[in-house]
C-alpha cells in the first residue's frame, strides 16, 4: 500500500532565518518521517533543503484545484496542511482530502495570516495553534464565516537544535526579543538590569530573529535568559530554545502554557510574578548568581525540552493526528 500523499502549502521565503530555523527545519525534516510529501508556496526551491519534494511552479493566483491539476497530475492529496497559505481563494468542498491548518499568531496581531486560513470554503479537520488565548474569538469567526473547523488543537512552539552544554557560560543574564505593548514586561527587565551591577547583555529590540548565529551563540553563553511571553501568555519559541542552549529561563507565569509544557517553578524554570518590583527582582537575580541552583535547573530544563519539545517530536505528533 502506497504512503499517503501530504501537500504542504507554506511560504518558504525568509523561514530559514527566523526563530533559530525552527519553522524552516520543521519542513525540511518532515520528509525524514513521511517521504510522500510535496511543498507548494512562494520562496521554495529544491536547493533549500526540500529537494525533490518542492513544487517550483508557484503563482499567487493558483487555486487548490489548479495546484492539483497542474502540479500533482490530478491526484488529490490525502492530506493538505496549510501554514500561511498564499493561494487564491478556493473551494475545498469537492475534495476528499483532509485539510488542516496552523496558526502561529492571532487575528489582532496578524490579520493577514488569519485571512489566509479563513477565506476558503473549507471545513478544516483541525486547526493547530500555539497560544492559549482568544480561543473563543477566533472559534466564533469560524462558526460565522465561510471556513469551518471541527477541532482546535493546542500546538506549542518547538525547536530542532540541540547544543553543546559544555560551552563556557560567561554571561549571567541575557535579555532579547521584540518590543511591543504586548511584551511590555521585557522593558521592565531592562530597568531591572540597568545599574544593577549584574553581568548581562541587553539586546532588547535588537536583531535577534534575523541573525541566527549571533543569537544562538549568545544564548549558548548565557546562564539565565530573561523572557516574557507577553500579557497573552504566549509559549513562544524561546521557552524551548533557551533550555536547549543550556540556559535557565526567568519569566512571569505563563499559566496553562507552562503547565502543559512541563515547566515547574524552581525545578526547570524561575518564575517571578509581574507584580514584583524592581528592587526585589534585582535581589532575586543576585541570589540566583550567588547560589548554586543554576546547574540543577539547567540540566532539568534541557532534559524536559529534549524529551518533549524537539522538532522531530512535533512532527511525529502531527503525523499521528493528520494521517
Amino acid at each position: 500500500m502506497s504512503e499517503e500523499l501530504i501537500l504542504v502549502i507554506q511560504e518558504g521565503t525568509g523561514i530559514k532565518e527566523y526563530c533559530l530555523n525552527s519553522y524552516y527545519d520543521f519542513m525540511v525534516r518532515l520528509p525524514n518521517h513521511h517521504s510522500n510529501v510535496k511543498f507548494y508556496g512562494k520562496g521554495h526551491n529544491p536547493g533549500g533543503g526540500w529537494g525533490e519534494h518542492v513544487i517550483t511552479t508557484y503563482r499567487p493566483n493558483k487555486t487548490i484545484h489548479d495546484i492539483i491539476r497542474e502540479d500533482l497530475n490530478g491526484v488529490e492529496p490525502d492530506v493538505i496542511f496549510m501554514y500561511n497559505p498564499e493561494i487564491a481563494t478556493s473551494d475545498f468542498t469537492s475534495l476528499k482530502s483532509k485539510v488542516y491548518a496552523v496558526l502561529t499568531d492571532v487575528p489582532t496581531m496578524n490579520m493577514a495570516l488569519f485571512n489566509h486560513i479563513l477565506k476558503h470554503n473549507v471545513t478544516y479537520e483541525a486547526l493547530f495553534y500555539n497560544f492559549l488565548f482568544e480561543n473563543k474569538t477566533y472559534q466564533n469567526w469560524f462558526d460565522n464565516g465561510v471556513s469551518k473547523c471541527k477541532e482546535f488543537i493546542y500546538w506549542p512552539a518547538f525547536t530542532s537544535h540541540i547544543y553543546d552544554m559544555n560551552i563556557e557560560k560567561d554571561i549571567d543574564f541575557f535579555l532579547s526579543g521584540r518590543v511591543s505593548p504586548e511584551y511590555s514586561h521585557r522593558k521592565f527587565y531592562r530597568e531591572v538590569l540597568n545599574g544593577s551591577g549584574l553581568n548581562y547583555i541587553d539586546n532588547l529590540g535588537g536583531p535577534t530573529t534575523t541573525t541566527n548565529d549571533t543569537y544562538r551563540n549568545t544564548l549558548a553563553r548565557s546562564k539565565f535568559i530573561l523572557h516574557d511571553g507577553g500579557i497573552n501568555n504566549r509559549m513562544v519559541g524561546k521557552y524551548f530554545e533557551a533550555p536547549l542552549c543550556g540556559g535557565v529561563l526567568i519569566s512571569p507565569d505563563m499559566g496553562e502554557g507552562f503547565t502543559s509544557a512541563g515547566f515547574v517553578d524552581q525545578e526547570n524554570i524561575v518564575i517571578i510574578d509581574r507584580g514584583v518590583n524592581i528592587k526585589d527582582t534585582r535581589n532575586i537575580l543576585k541570589e540566583l548568581i550567588e547560589g548554586n541552583e543554576w546547574d540543577r535547573l539547567s540540566k532539568n530544563a534541557n532534559k524536559l525540552v529534549r524529551e518533549r519539545h524537539t522538532t522531530d517530536m512535533r512532527i511525529k505528533d502531527l503525523l499521528k493526528i493528520i494521517l
